[in-house]
């Protein structure tokens, strides 16, 4: 078995003075979202062990935050993450090495949220599935148990929405 995390990076700046939208720098809020999204991932014992990371700034410096607080599992960053359709995004997963048993994906809105949604499954998580229809926040946290042996057969094995995570839910 497998488990996906998809993280949608945390609060940033906007694009102002004709700064490039690649060059988004978090903002305060942002920087206590991903440390406070870190936290609830080892609480509940996520600890991915590979992270795929959008290059654009704000997913950059999301995951620099966490990883620190993550046991600082390798990464890479991509350029075709950035804003990236949902196609895309499976495609990225579906390529990490099957020894990857929990990996994390860093990304953007709208493809997160509608990745997330696509890969709910047939019986998700009724709570999980509830929240994540009161939209997907930043630092928004979608995980999913897989039912695969490899990654490369994720869009067609069973994908289940086991939960989801906002920053500073009331519950944790």
């Amino acid at each position: 078995m497998k488990r996906l995390i998809l993280l949608r990076h945390a609060a940033a700046n906007g694009a102002e003075n004709g700064l490039n939208d690649r060059d988004r720098a978090l903002t305060d809020i942002g920087y206590a979202e991903a440390g406070q999204q870190a936290k609830w991932l080892t609480a509940h014992s996520l600890i991915p062990q590979y992270a795929l990371v959008s290059a654009a700034l704000r997913a950059r410096q999301t995951w620099g935050v966490m990883r620190k607080r993550l046991l600082s599992p390798p990464h890479e960053y991509q350029d075709a993450l950035y804003l990236a359709e949902p196609g895309t995004l499976l495609e990225h997963v579906g390529s990490l090495p099957e020894q990857i048993e929990t990996a994390i994906l860093v990304a953007h809105n709208p493809g997160i949220e509608v990745l997330s949604r696509m890969l709910a499954g047939d019986a998700p998580n009724v709570d999980a599935m509830r929240d994540m229809a009161r939209g997907y926040p930043t630092a928004g946290i979608a995980h999913f148990d897989i039912e695969t042996e490899t990654w490369e057969q994720i869009a067609i094995s069973g994908v289940r929405l086991s939960g989801f995570a906002r920053p500073y839910n009331e519950d944790d």
